[in-house]
């Protein structure tokens, strides 16, 4: 078991993850997650990850205006990040309060802006932060866009500043189509699928606290 630091901080119980499969209960962990092309008896099933690998395709600048950000922006990216992730899955999993997973995003955001990245962009609509995108690893960590902002490209400009960066890996939920359909027409290429699975306990955690109110 891999105990998970930043998401058990975030919610104020013990969170885990498991390499292979391993049959709950297990008392010392409140939420246990695995990932597996395989079933999890057990466990509950809260999204399907798809891997993208990008092709080499040529890309477009981006047609949005996209900087380079650091530790400056770091709580307004925040900001974009609690309110923007919708099929991820803590947001997918309705046992989890949404404000834990809002802050979850927020949290990891500003830990990715404030050097923990391998570098970091921001898009602007007129002089207002659109979205973000983190690179980690030559792959995006994390994108996301302002609800007000989405369907008008930012997204794709993120990406293709990405892409400029040397990104070559992503994953996203299967059912997050416009993700899905903004990476296919910039050139990625879906390589694999994978399940993750939640196991949560609902009964007395050995030296656990209490879970954070929403």
């Amino acid at each position: 078991m891999e105990h998970r630091e930043h998401e058990s901080r975030i919610f104020g119980k013990p969170v885990g993850r498991l390499v292979r499969y391993e049959r709950p209960p297990f008392t010392n962990y409140w939420l246990v997650s695995l990932r597996t092309m395989g079933a999890a008896p057990k466990f509950d099933l809260v999204e399907t990850l798809v891997t993208y690998f990008y092709t080499g395709k040529a890309v477009d600048k981006p047609v949005h205006r996209v900087e380079r950000a650091g530790a400056k922006m770091a709580d307004a990216c925040a900001e974009i990040a609690r309110q923007s992730f919708t099929f991820d899955r803590f947001h997918a999993d309705k046992r989890i309060p949404k404000a834990l997973a809002d802050e979850l995003k927020a949290d990891w955001t500003r830990q990715l802006l404030n050097g923990g990245h391998q570098a970091s962009f921001v898009a602007f609509v007129g002089d207002t932060p659109a979205g973000y995108v983190s690179l980690l690893d030559n792959a995006i960590e994390l994108i996301a866009v302002a609800p007000e902002f989405q369907g008008i490209g930012v997204g794709s400009s993120l990406t293709a500043a990405a892409i400029l960066a040397g990104a070559k890996r992503v994953g996203t939920q299967k059912n997050n189509a416009p993700s899905r359909a903004c990476y296919e027409r910039l050139g990625f290429e879906k390589r694999g699928e994978v399940n993750t699975y939640h196991w949560i306990n609902n009964g007395n955690i050995s030296g656990a606290g209490a879970l954070k109110a929403a």
